[in-house]
């Protein structure tokens, strides 16, 4: 059975597309090729995008994609099997926030700003970033299908003052 990977992204470096080459072709090293992972990227988009698939476009294993609507990104979750988001950076992951509501498996990034957006998740993996061999055994559970044991999260619990709502912050901005 062939496993479906899916990193919906815009090419810019943080956002560490070639961490998933260089597992890809770790991967391929090992003889594991019974699986697809899709990026959303063509080369077309800028020069990070062009050098990226010029070093791994020729993987059989990768398919990029290019730029796609929000509706296309949508039907990729549903259909794809594990969501992997190495992003060295972000504000807030919303790949990772959009997943969830499918209820599987996703490869995230070890940083602040995943652990946040996963919140509480039951079927996550962290992995180092700058790591392809830590991206590499956590596809490879996934590829293989291995009693895969998730990472523990928590909600995160912020002090006060916090704001659940526009109207909370209205107020307490004006009091």
């Amino acid at each position: 059975m062939k496993n479906f990977f899916f990193f919906p992204t815009f090419p810019r470096p943080f956002k560490n597309i070639e961490v998933i080459g260089h597992a890809v072709t770790v991967l391929s090293t090992l003889g594991i090729f019974n699986y697809e992972m899709i990026i959303t990227i063509d080369g077309s988009e800028n020069k990070y995008a062009e050098e990226i698939v010029r070093k791994f476009g020729g993987h059989p294993n990768i398919k990029f994609i290019g730029l796609i609507s929000r509706e296309q990104v949508y039907r990729y979750y549903d259909q794809i099997d594990c969501l992997i988001f190495p992003s060295k950076l972000e504000t807030w992951g919303l790949p990772i926030s959009e997943f969830k509501q499918f209820g599987k498996p996703m490869i995230v990034s070890d940083l602040p700003y995943a652990k946040e957006t996963v919140s509480k998740y039951d079927k996550v993996c962290f992995f180092n970033p700058t790591n392809a061999a830590d991206l590499v055994r956590q596809m490879r559970k996934q590829i293989e299908e291995v009693a895969v044991v998730y990472d523990e999260t928590n909600f995160i619990n912020y002090p006060d003052p916090i704001v659940n709502s526009w109207a909370q912050l209205f107020s307490k901005l004006l009091n």
